[in-house]
Protein backbone atom coordinates (compact mmCIF):
# COMPACT_ATOMS: atom_id res chain seq x y z
CA UNK A 1 0.00 0.00 0.00
CA UNK A 2 1.34 3.73 -1.20
CA UNK A 3 1.90 6.53 1.23
CA UNK A 4 -1.09 8.08 -0.97
CA UNK A 5 -3.55 5.59 0.17
CA UNK A 6 -2.79 5.57 3.48
CA UNK A 7 -3.35 9.31 3.73
CA UNK A 8 -7.15 8.61 3.04
CA UNK A 9 -9.49 8.96 5.44
CA UNK A 10 -12.69 7.12 5.14
CA UNK A 11 -16.41 9.33 6.07
CA UNK A 12 -17.84 9.31 9.83
CA UNK A 13 -20.69 6.79 9.47
CA UNK A 14 -23.94 7.81 10.68
CA UNK A 15 -23.72 6.23 13.98
CA UNK A 16 -20.41 8.39 15.00
CA UNK A 17 -22.13 11.29 13.83
CA UNK A 18 -25.13 10.32 16.25
CA UNK A 19 -22.72 9.48 19.60
CA UNK A 20 -20.89 13.19 18.69
CA UNK A 21 -24.41 14.63 18.52
CA UNK A 22 -25.44 13.21 21.63
CA UNK A 23 -22.42 13.97 23.50
CA UNK A 24 -22.53 17.47 22.53
CA UNK A 25 -26.59 17.78 23.53
CA UNK A 26 -26.17 16.22 26.28
CA UNK A 27 -23.01 18.48 27.67
CA UNK A 28 -24.31 21.93 26.50
CA UNK A 29 -27.65 21.18 27.65
CA UNK A 30 -26.43 19.78 31.09
CA UNK A 31 -24.04 22.77 31.28
CA UNK A 32 -27.25 25.23 31.33
CA UNK A 33 -29.33 22.93 33.34
CA UNK A 34 -26.24 23.00 36.28
CA UNK A 35 -26.06 26.69 35.72
CA UNK A 36 -30.10 27.30 36.57
CA UNK A 37 -30.03 24.96 39.24
CA UNK A 38 -27.11 27.32 40.74
CA UNK A 39 -28.75 30.03 40.06
CA UNK A 40 -32.00 28.68 41.54
CA UNK A 41 -33.48 29.10 38.14
CA UNK A 42 -36.23 26.20 39.49
CA UNK A 43 -38.66 26.66 36.28
CA UNK A 44 -35.68 27.24 33.72
CA UNK A 45 -34.04 23.54 35.44
CA UNK A 46 -36.85 22.18 35.40
CA UNK A 47 -37.57 23.14 31.38
CA UNK A 48 -34.07 22.23 30.42
CA UNK A 49 -33.70 19.06 32.22
CA UNK A 50 -37.23 17.73 31.07
CA UNK A 51 -36.28 18.33 26.93
CA UNK A 52 -32.79 16.45 28.07
CA UNK A 53 -34.88 13.98 29.46
CA UNK A 54 -37.29 13.85 26.26
CA UNK A 55 -34.74 14.15 23.57
CA UNK A 56 -32.46 10.99 25.23
CA UNK A 57 -36.20 8.70 25.46
CA UNK A 58 -36.98 9.72 21.61
CA UNK A 59 -33.13 9.03 20.58
CA UNK A 60 -32.37 5.84 21.94
CA UNK A 61 -36.20 4.80 21.32
CA UNK A 62 -35.58 5.43 17.54
CA UNK A 63 -32.46 3.61 17.42
CA UNK A 64 -34.30 0.31 19.44
CA UNK A 65 -36.72 0.47 17.27
CA UNK A 66 -34.43 0.60 14.49
CA UNK A 67 -36.49 3.03 12.49
CA UNK A 68 -35.65 4.55 9.62
CA UNK A 69 -32.38 6.31 9.30
CA UNK A 70 -33.64 9.43 7.30
CA UNK A 71 -36.16 9.89 9.86
CA UNK A 72 -33.79 9.66 12.62
CA UNK A 73 -31.70 12.15 11.00
CA UNK A 74 -34.65 14.74 11.00
CA UNK A 75 -36.77 14.00 13.96
CA UNK A 76 -32.98 14.52 15.67
CA UNK A 77 -32.46 17.54 14.10
CA UNK A 78 -35.48 19.27 14.80
CA UNK A 79 -35.60 18.30 18.71
CA UNK A 80 -32.44 19.68 18.94
CA UNK A 81 -33.79 23.06 17.73
CA UNK A 82 -36.43 22.61 20.08
CA UNK A 83 -33.53 21.87 23.12
CA UNK A 84 -31.85 25.18 22.04
CA UNK A 85 -35.48 27.27 21.63
CA UNK A 86 -36.22 26.06 25.13
CA UNK A 87 -32.57 27.08 26.67
CA UNK A 88 -32.44 30.41 25.33
CA UNK A 89 -36.03 30.77 26.51
CA UNK A 90 -35.67 30.28 30.17
CA UNK A 91 -32.05 30.87 30.03
CA UNK A 92 -30.00 34.10 29.78
CA UNK A 93 -30.76 37.82 29.72
CA UNK A 94 -31.25 37.99 25.86
CA UNK A 95 -32.13 35.79 22.88
CA UNK A 96 -28.79 37.01 21.16
CA UNK A 97 -26.57 35.57 23.28
CA UNK A 98 -28.04 31.93 22.34
CA UNK A 99 -27.87 32.17 18.35
CA UNK A 100 -24.77 30.66 18.15
CA UNK A 101 -26.56 27.85 19.54
CA UNK A 102 -28.67 27.99 16.79
CA UNK A 103 -25.78 27.85 14.18
CA UNK A 104 -23.83 24.97 16.10
CA UNK A 105 -27.38 22.73 15.86
CA UNK A 106 -27.10 23.37 12.05
CA UNK A 107 -23.85 23.10 11.48
CA UNK A 108 -24.18 19.22 13.68
CA UNK A 109 -26.64 18.43 11.52
CA UNK A 110 -24.70 18.99 8.28
CA UNK A 111 -22.53 16.38 9.33
CA UNK A 112 -24.73 14.27 7.85
CA UNK A 113 -24.51 15.67 4.60
CA UNK A 114 -28.65 16.10 3.67
CA UNK A 115 -29.52 19.98 2.23
CA UNK A 116 -33.18 19.32 3.72
CA UNK A 117 -32.04 18.69 6.77
CA UNK A 118 -30.72 22.08 6.69
CA UNK A 119 -33.53 23.61 5.03
CA UNK A 120 -35.83 22.62 7.71
CA UNK A 121 -34.05 24.01 10.73
CA UNK A 122 -33.42 27.10 8.77
CA UNK A 123 -37.30 27.47 8.32
CA UNK A 124 -37.74 25.78 11.97
CA UNK A 125 -35.11 28.31 13.64
CA UNK A 126 -36.53 31.44 11.85
CA UNK A 127 -40.08 30.43 13.71
CA UNK A 128 -38.57 29.55 16.88
CA UNK A 129 -36.90 33.11 16.90
CA UNK A 130 -40.53 34.91 15.62
CA UNK A 131 -42.37 32.70 18.28
CA UNK A 132 -39.53 33.51 21.51
CA UNK A 133 -40.12 37.18 20.70
CA UNK A 134 -43.76 37.32 20.63
CA UNK A 135 -43.76 34.80 24.43
CA UNK A 136 -40.58 37.42 25.76
CA UNK A 137 -40.09 40.30 24.12
CA UNK A 138 -38.35 41.70 26.65
CA UNK A 139 -35.25 39.64 26.18
CA UNK A 140 -35.19 40.99 22.01
CA UNK A 141 -33.94 44.18 23.84
CA UNK A 142 -32.12 45.95 21.34
CA UNK A 143 -35.13 44.55 19.15
CA UNK A 144 -32.30 45.97 15.98
CA UNK A 145 -30.03 43.83 17.42
CA UNK A 146 -32.33 40.88 17.40
CA UNK A 147 -33.59 41.31 13.90
CA UNK A 148 -30.15 41.24 12.89
CA UNK A 149 -29.38 38.13 14.21
CA UNK A 150 -32.16 36.51 13.17
CA UNK A 151 -31.01 37.94 9.45
CA UNK A 152 -27.42 36.65 10.05
CA UNK A 153 -28.60 33.44 10.88
CA UNK A 154 -30.79 32.88 7.93
CA UNK A 155 -28.16 34.03 5.20
CA UNK A 156 -25.57 31.48 7.11
CA UNK A 157 -28.13 28.44 7.40
CA UNK A 158 -29.09 29.29 3.47
CA UNK A 159 -25.33 29.34 2.29
CA UNK A 160 -24.53 26.18 4.71
CA UNK A 161 -27.77 24.71 3.30
CA UNK A 162 -25.97 25.95 -0.41
CA UNK A 163 -22.70 24.55 0.26
CA UNK A 164 -24.12 20.53 1.74
CA UNK A 165 -25.98 20.60 -1.19
CA UNK A 166 -22.82 21.52 -4.04
CA UNK A 167 -21.29 19.08 -1.92
CA UNK A 168 -23.66 16.75 -2.14
CA UNK A 169 -23.54 17.04 -5.68
CA UNK A 170 -20.68 16.18 -6.25
CA UNK A 171 -21.05 12.62 -4.09
CA UNK A 172 -24.37 11.88 -5.96
CA UNK A 173 -21.69 12.40 -9.19
CA UNK A 174 -19.08 10.77 -8.04
CA UNK A 175 -21.73 7.39 -6.90
CA UNK A 176 -22.50 7.77 -10.40
CA UNK A 177 -19.39 7.60 -12.01
CA UNK A 178 -18.23 5.28 -9.52
CA UNK A 179 -21.94 2.74 -10.52
CA UNK A 180 -20.74 3.36 -14.18
CA UNK A 181 -17.07 1.97 -13.63
CA UNK A 182 -18.45 -0.98 -12.06
CA UNK A 183 -21.17 -1.77 -14.88
CA UNK A 184 -18.07 -1.41 -17.28
CA UNK A 185 -15.89 -3.93 -15.31
CA UNK A 186 -18.59 -6.13 -15.38
CA UNK A 187 -19.14 -5.63 -19.06
CA UNK A 188 -15.20 -6.24 -19.71
CA UNK A 189 -15.16 -9.56 -17.39
CA UNK A 190 -18.44 -10.67 -19.67
CA UNK A 191 -16.83 -10.18 -22.53
CA UNK A 192 -13.59 -11.27 -21.32
CA UNK A 193 -15.50 -14.80 -20.40
CA UNK A 194 -16.59 -14.62 -23.80
CA UNK A 195 -13.14 -14.72 -25.31
CA UNK A 196 -11.88 -17.12 -23.46
CA UNK A 197 -14.76 -19.25 -23.81
CA UNK A 198 -14.55 -18.77 -27.89
CA UNK A 199 -10.62 -19.21 -28.02
CA UNK A 200 -11.07 -22.72 -25.75
CA UNK A 201 -13.64 -23.56 -28.89
CA UNK A 202 -11.13 -22.58 -30.94
CA UNK A 203 -8.29 -24.75 -29.64
CA UNK A 204 -10.69 -27.82 -29.04
CA UNK A 205 -11.45 -26.98 -33.25
CA UNK A 206 -7.88 -26.86 -33.35
CA UNK A 207 -7.05 -29.86 -31.65
CA UNK A 208 -9.77 -31.91 -33.53
CA UNK A 209 -8.34 -30.64 -36.81
CA UNK A 210 -4.90 -31.81 -35.69
CA UNK A 211 -6.29 -35.14 -34.66
CA UNK A 212 -7.73 -35.68 -38.32
CA UNK A 213 -4.96 -34.50 -39.89
CA UNK A 214 -2.73 -37.36 -38.47
CA UNK A 215 -5.41 -39.71 -39.11
CA UNK A 216 -5.38 -38.36 -42.22
CA UNK A 217 -1.54 -38.82 -42.32
CA UNK A 218 -1.41 -42.28 -41.23
CA UNK A 219 -4.01 -43.50 -43.28
CA UNK A 220 -1.88 -41.69 -46.43
CA UNK A 221 1.05 -43.62 -45.15
CA UNK A 222 -1.21 -46.85 -45.07
CA UNK A 223 -2.46 -46.60 -48.29
CA UNK A 224 1.44 -45.80 -49.88
CA UNK A 225 2.31 -49.08 -48.17
CA UNK A 226 -0.31 -50.91 -50.07
CA UNK A 227 0.70 -49.29 -53.19
CA UNK A 228 4.48 -50.40 -52.76
CA UNK A 229 2.89 -53.92 -51.56
CA UNK A 230 0.81 -54.16 -55.18
CA UNK A 231 3.47 -53.00 -56.63
CA UNK A 232 6.03 -55.18 -55.44
CA UNK A 233 3.73 -58.15 -56.08
CA UNK A 234 2.79 -56.84 -59.68
CA UNK A 235 6.02 -57.31 -60.47
CA UNK A 236 6.55 -60.79 -59.20
CA UNK A 237 3.42 -61.60 -61.23
CA UNK A 238 5.77 -60.10 -64.23
CA UNK A 239 8.25 -61.91 -63.33
CA UNK A 240 6.64 -65.37 -63.02
CA UNK A 241 4.78 -64.46 -66.24
CA UNK A 242 7.96 -64.05 -67.88
CA UNK A 243 9.87 -67.63 -66.68
CA UNK A 244 6.49 -69.40 -67.59
CA UNK A 245 6.67 -67.50 -71.23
Amino acid sequence: MSKKDIKIKHPMNDNKIFRIMMIMVFVIAGVFLIKNLIGKAWMAALAVGVCILVFGILAGGMKLLRIKKSVQKISISICMMLLVFVISLFSGNYYSDDFCLYLAVVGLSGLFLQPKITLVQMILGDVLLALQYIINPGKADPLSQFIMCVVCYTVACFVFYLTIKRGRAYIDLGRNRAEEAEQLVIAMKKVGGDLQENYDKSSERIENLQNANSRLEASAEEITKGSMNISREAKEVEQVCDDVH
